[in-house]
Formats: structure tokens, sequence, C-alpha cells
């Protein structure tokens, strides 16, 4: 898989190579795979090419063949799965450009609420759970995300609510008027 990634063109805009190779913080990247998926090489290679421009990209493959355990920790029910730094889940394949941007942006705003609507959106209400505890400033992405919500993305977020509610509803009172406005306009 290396060499056929090394001899094939980037897609990388200068300035993305550039944003690459200058990053402080080494990233993860984890891409669940199985060979009979007609995708999963598409994801494996845009991965691989990345850490090929950025020796600060480590890329892991898992086959969930061999190690279907390894699903459970994040409620994977298909593949292609990218994560990256065991926060982040794409559930689709991406472009070497969007991987890039997913990867520069960490620690961004827009890059936190982008990070916990895919962990709503898989499933992962428990690290959605973690996500807020960890940093209360996150429930802002919670109301973010109802306002402009679909139906499934809902029931993931009144499942998160659920679980606030079990183990620190005390979170949520600072921000109860919020959350009633917007059950209330809904």
């Amino acid at each position: 898989m290396i060499d056929y990634t090394r001899n094939n063109k980037s897609y990388l805009s200068e300035d993305i190579i550039k944003s690459l190779s200058e990053m402080s913080i080494p990233a993860h990247i984890i891409v669940y795979s199985s060979p009979s998926c007609p995708h999963c090489h598409h994801a494996v290679h845009t991965a691989n090419k990345l850490a090929l421009h950025c020796k600060s990209i480590n890329v892991s493959i898992v086959d969930i063949e061999q190690f279907p355990e390894n699903t459970k920790k994040y409620t994977i029910q298909s593949v292609p799965v990218t994560i990256i730094d065991n926060r982040h889940i794409i559930n689709k394949v991406v472009t070497e450009t969007t991987l890039a941007q997913y990867i520069i942006n960490r620690g961004t705003e827009e890059n936190e609420r982008i990070i916990f609507l895919s962990q709503i959106n898989t499933g992962n209400i428990g690290l959605a759970f973690r996500n807020i505890v960890d940093n209360i400033q996150n429930i802002k992405h919670f109301i973010y995300i109802w306002k402009t919500s679909t139906l499934s993305q809902r029931m993931g977020l009144l499942l998160l609510s659920e679980k606030i509610m079990d183990h620190k509803k005390e979170l949520f009172n600072p921000y109860v008027p919020d959350l009633i406005g917007i059950l209330s306009s809904s």
C-alpha cells in the first residue's frame, strides 16, 4: 500500500502541506476497514498519504474481520470509519483535503462542533457525554446542534440528555432557560 501511495499524485495544496508540516501536536488516525469493502481502500489510501506528508501523523489500519471486538468502542456498524485522535468519527470516505483540514483545525470551535456532531451521528453517546463532562463549555454544541438537528440527531441528543441527567444533572442547570426556549420553539 505504501509504495502505491507514494507514486500517486497528491491533491493537497501547498498551504495544506505547509500547515501539516508545521503541526506541533501529533495526530493519530485509525481507519477501520474490511477487505470486502469496496470503499475502504480509499479511506486507507487517504490516511496513508497524509502520513507520508507529515511525520506527526500516525496511521493505524484495523481490519474489522480480523478484530471485530475493536468495533464496540466506537459503535461501528459499517466501514470505512476513520477516527482522528480517538474523538472525531468519520463514517464515510473523505478527500485528502477534507481529512487534512480536520487534522489542521483540531481544537478550533468549529471543529469541536463537528466532532460532537460526529459522535451523535454515529451513536457514540458515551464519547459525547465525556466531551461535555470534560469541558462543560461543549454544552453550547448540544444547543447549536439541537437548533439545526434532524429527527435522528435529536434522538441521539435525547439519549445524551438522559445520560447527563442520570450522572451529572447539575451540568444542565445553567442552560435550562436556553433549552426550554429551544424546546418551546421546536
